[in-house]
Parts: structure tokens; C-alpha cells; sequence
């Protein structure tokens, strides 16, 4: 099947970017601006990584266009919006009134966020790094089902029937409520609307659950156990209300301050994904595991947050799974469409694979744990094409059960109609032979009255 011309339209302007780049960009350390970057340098793909465990991806485009989407639990809606060009950096404003800016520091292209009528900050220093995707990882761009190019046009999402907070709110992040008695509560609300709450004085334990709505200037906090929580906006500050100790006896409601907090002061309670392992390319490819019967399957990270879960119903069929995944702790969050979960996380002796329940948090105790192993995309696909042909034998061995079925059947019921046939012979043969005796005697009987009937008149 050819592309249509867009899709090489859209190559062209994503290989001019990757050309005309500045090359690898590595952390910045100073927020000077370095070496003056052309208008149409800044062509072209760019991730940031989030601290709340997805990835933004910006495709800056030709003629002041530009489109972005978030990865991991959120919906794949795409965004639309225009850019504009300032010497060391760009301007993207979205259709919702946000704005995000590129800027070129020293060492690196910083991105940060400004919600509708905040003025951009001129000390940007602080924002997340901005990389380049390489040409190799453009190519996980193509969406199977389409064969289109992600980023330009609208995807099918996952989430697309069920209601989801945008892809920018300034209530996605982390809160932080301090009480009377100095203990914090901190809630986690997740883009794609996701929440999680947790306790200072109830450090490892599980995490309440629960879903979130942007109400325009408030946060409204739905939990498992019905109860809820709200966050309101009051210009520049922020209020809670909700319960002192959700899902606790003498649990009372309270009214306070809230305020926004990084990923690192609460790392330790969301399981937030820290150190050099915690990277996205450390897990993205095919991995191999075993379940509890001890059958192989292989779980495929990709990029974009993709994920898929290939497992053999031995003879059966192989079945395909789709999910989507966010960084946690030393590893990566997988929920699947089925609503089941997976972790993968970094350990010293290797990387275990962990299963959990629908909806409940990856904190707490695993349905089960299995070491796993990293594999070549060859692994995957020589296993692919065993389980392939495997099943591709065992249907010819159908077929041929069936066939000689078939022609056992056809045999017996030629020699029914045979015997058949011959038994209706025999029947005919004896029912003449009976006919004729009969006439044979009827003759007889009545040549024997014509011999007495001469005798008698002579």
C-alpha cells in the first residue's frame, strides 16, 4: 500500500529538523542562552519528560503550526496550536489559552508551561530539558491500524469514551495539604485522570485511589470509597477541603491551604521513578516472562507509552494485548486495556515483572512476582514465528483428521447404499420367485380342473 503525499510531507519536515539540529543536547547547567538558533532549526520533533511519569511530545511545523500529545495514562488527544519565533526561543500557544516555550539555553533547550493569563516568565532557567528524537525512534510513529503518522493527525485513543480532564491543567501535579497537628496529606492527580493520596504518617502503606475532574476552578476528587475531596482555586492560592484522614475512623472534614510540590519531596510516597534506571530507554523493548503455569509470553515497551502484551494459547492462537504505560519507581507502570497492571522495576539481581488487580495501587502487594528477561526484537520474533507455525501444524493436522473423517464417512455410506441396494435385489428376486411359484400353482391348479372337468364329461 502506497502512503498518501502527506505522509512524505510530513518526513520531509521531521528529517529537516533532525538535519538542521544543533546535534545531542545534554543537561543544561546555566540558563544563559548559548549560540543563536535559526527559525527553521527549531523544526521538527522534541519529549519532555514529565515529572509525573509521562512524556510531552511537541512537533514544531512549518509556517507557525504546531501539535503535541501526552503520554502514559492520559488520552492520545492531539492539541493544535500556533508558534512563533523569538531569536533564542519559540512561543507555542494551544487552542485552551496555554503556552509553552522552548527556550535555547547554553547547553540545552529548556521547556516550561504557562496557563492562560500568566505572563511568561523571562528567567526560564527552570524548566524541564527538551530533546530531540532521533531518526530511529520517529519510526515508531507509524500507527499500525492507519499506517499514519502520529503527531499531525487524530489517533484513535484508548480513552476516547470515557471523560478525561485536558491534557493542561494547572491542577495536574503534586499537592501537598499540612494539618493542625503536622502531619501532611499529599495527593497525586494524574493527566488522564487519575488520583492518589497518601500520608506522611501512613508511609508505606497502600494508596487510596480514586478519579479527578477539572471543574474549571476546582479540582473535584472522587475516591474508591465514594467519599471526596476538592481542590479550589482562588486566584494565586490554592484551598483543600476534604477529610482529615480519608478511609479512617473519626475521619472529620477540614478546609486548608494547598500548595503545589516537585516530584522529588514526594517521590517516596507515589513510588515516583528516581536514579539511572528509572529512564524510559533502560525499558523499552521486548521483554520475556513466564506466567504461573509456566507458559512464555513477552511484553513489547515501546515508545510513546505504547505498550503490548503477546501471549500463546498453545495451539490456540496468539493473542495481542494493548496498554499503556507511565514511569514509576526503578522501572515502568503498565496498565492494560483489560484494566489489569504490570510493573517492571530494576533490582540488583535483574528485573522482575509484578502483576496487580484492577484499580488497585502498585504500592502495595503484587498478585505475584517473576523474574524477567530483556531480549533482541529476533527472540520475538523467532518466537512469533514458532508459535506460528506450531499452530499453522496443528491446523493441518485438523484438516487432515478432518479430511480422513470425511472420506471414512463417504466409504461407509457407499457400502450402506451398496448393501442397501443389494438387500432391495434379493427382496425383488424373492418376491418373484414367490410370484411365479404362486402363478406356476394357480397354472397347475387350473390345468388339473381342466383334465378332471374332460374326464368327467367323457
Amino acid at each position: 500500500m502506497i502512503p498518501p503525499p502527506q505522509y512524505y510531507t510530513r518526513i520531509l519536515i521531521i528529517a529537516v529538523g533532525i538535519v538542521l539540529s544543533i546535534g545531542p543536547l545534554q543537561a543544561q547547567s546555566s540558563g544563559e542562552p548559548g549560540e543563536v538558533m535559526k527559525e527553521k532549526q527549531w523544526l521538527g520533533w522534541w519529549i519532555i519528560e514529565q515529572p509525573e511519569g509521562d512524556n510531552l511530545y511537541l512537533t514544531i511545523k512549518a509556517h507557525g503550526r504546531a501539535s503535541s500529545f501526552f503520554s502514559g495514562d492520559g488520552s492520545n488527544k492531539i492539541d493544535q496550536g500556533t508558534w512563533i519565533y523569538e531569536g533564542n526561543h519559540i512561543v507555542i500557544t494551544w487552542q485552551d489559552g496555554y503556552r509553552d516555550v522552548l527556550d535555547q539555553g547554553a547547553k540545552s533547550v529548556l521547556h516550561t508551561t504557562n496557563a492562560p493569563g500568566v505572563a511568561i516568565d523571562s528567567a526560564r532557567s527552570m524548566g524541564a530539558v527538551a530533546k530531540r528524537l532521533q531518526e530511529d525512534e520517529i519510526g515508531s510513529l507509524v500507527d499500525e491500524e492507519s499506517k499514519g503518522v502520529m503527531g499531525g493527525d487524530p489517533m484513535r485513543s484508548p480513552t476516547e469514551n470515557r471523560r478525561t480532564p485536558p491534557n493542561r491543567s494547572d491542577f495536574i501535579g503534586f499537592w501537598e495539604v499540612q494539618r493542625l497537628r503536622g502531619t501532611a496529606i499529599y495527593l497525586f492527580l494524574k493527566r488522564g485522570g487519575k488520583a492518589f493520596r497518601a500520608e506522611s504518617a501512613r508511609k508505606g502503606r497502600d494508596l487510596i485511589i480514586g478519579e479527578w475532574e477539572d471543574q474549571g476552578g476546582s479540582a473535584h476528587i472522587t475516591w474508591v470509597d465514594g467519599t471526596t475531596d476538592t481542590i479550589k482555586r482562588s486566584g494565586a492560592t490554592y484551598t483543600f477541603n476534604g477529610y482529615d484522614a480519608n478511609g479512617a475512623i473519626g475521619s472529620r472534614e477540614i478546609s486548608s491551604a494547598v500548595a503545589q510540590v516537585d516530584a522529588a519531596r514526594v517521590s517516596e510516597f507515589f513510588n515516583l521513578g528516581t536514579g539511572p534506571a528509572s529512564t524510559p530507554d533502560y525499558f523499552i523493548g521486548y521483554w520475556k516472562a513466564q506466567d504461573l503455569q509456566g507458559e512464555v509470553y513477552y511484553i513489547n515497551v515501546d515508545r510513546w507509552s505504547q505498550a503490548a502484551r503477546f501471549i500463546y494459547s498453545r495451539g490456540v492462537e496468539i493473542s495481542k494485548e494493548t496498554g499503556r504505560w507511565s514511569m514509576v519507581g526503578d522501572g515502568v507502570h503498565v496498565t492494560w486495556d483489560d484494566g489489569t497492571q504490570n510493573t517492571l522495576r530494576a533490582f540488583v539481581d535483574g528485573v522482575r515483572l509484578a502483576s496487580y488487580a484492577p484499580g488497585t495501587a502498585v504500592t502495595g502487594v503484587p498478585l505475584n512476582v517473576n523474574k524477567t528477561q530483556k531480549v533482541l526484537k529476533e527472540n520475538f520474533d523467532l518466537f512469533l514465528s514458532d508459535a506460528r507455525e506450531e499452530i499453522e501444524e496443528i491446523e493441518r493436522a485438523a484438516l487432515a483428521r478432518q479430511r480422513a473423517q470425511e472420506d471414512a464417512l463417504r466409504r461407509a455410506q457407499k457400502e450402506a447404499q451398496r448393501r442397501i441396494e443389494k438387500e432391495a435385489k434379493a427382496r425383488a428376486l424373492a418376491e418373484a420367485r414367490l410370484k411365479a411359484e404362486g402363478e406356476a400353482r394357480r397354472l397347475a391348479e387350473q390345468d388339473a380342473r381342466r383334465q378332471a372337468e374332460a374326464i368327467a364329461r367323457e
